[in-house]
């Protein structure tokens, strides 16, 4: 490929650590009893794995909505933000954030008549995953070859690992409402099996409640 030639020896090193990211997005959506993968072509035009006649309208900063066959609007307004940051040693001197939006949520239903929508509130929560063991490479230089000069390590050290640390701002579901009912669902940061509410998900669900359009 003519991209790949013209990208240079520490270009290269960068992709083989897992810096550069060269694969295009995907998106997986899950709603109401539909599902479908989510991708765009080289000009932004979205299409559907497998294959849905669906509407779909927005972009990554604002949101998407998608218009079903039945007519039935559904609104992703609300977005989850995330960083990541990957570190290689020995090799480097620095940490390359990335950082974006990478899931969002379902805020609004509208039905096809425009006569009923269905809201749908969140709370604000952030975390970090869980830490996992880093991935380690080895390198060997063959017969010939030498080495790119783009690590800081020497060139004698032939194995690294690389660590990867995320911070998620993200939602838990607060309350579902119509003109008719209101559902909340009340959560608490007391998991018994994460007590270090800096790192994984914390919050878990204590009960749900169920209100009429009286407020009883």
């Amino acid at each position: 490929q003519p991209w790949l030639d013209s990208m240079s020896a520490c270009n290269l090193e960068e992709l083989a650590q897992g810096k550069l990211d060269l694969m295009p997005d995907n998106y997986f959506m899950n709603f109401n009893g539909n599902s479908a993968r989510l991708f765009f072509d080289k000009n932004s035009k979205p299409y559907f794995s497998p294959f849905k006649a669906w509407k779909l309208t927005g972009n990554e900063d604002s949101g998407f909505r998608v218009i079903t066959e039945d007519g039935t609007t559904y609104c992703f307004d609300l977005s989850e933000y995330s960083s990541c940051s990957v570190e290689t040693i020995p090799g480097d001197d620095h940490t390359k954030p990335i950082n974006g939006n990478t899931s969002w949520y379902l805020t609004r239903i509208i039905s096809a008549n425009k006569t009923d929508t269905l809201n749908i509130s969140y709370q604000p929560v952030n975390y970090s995953p869980v830490a996992y063991n880093p991935s380690e490479s080895y390198s060997v230089l063959t017969q010939g070859q030498s080495a790119t000069g783009c690590a800081v390590q020497p060139v004698a050290t032939n194995s690294s690992k690389t660590y990867s640390t995320q911070n998620i701002q993200g939602y838990i579901l607060k309350s579902i409402s119509s003109k008719n009912q209101r559902v909340d669902f009340l959560a608490s940061a007391n998991r018994l099996d994460i007590p270090d509410t800096s790192t994984g998900m914390p919050y878990k669900l204590d009960s749900i409640l169920i209100y009429n359009t009286s407020s009883s």
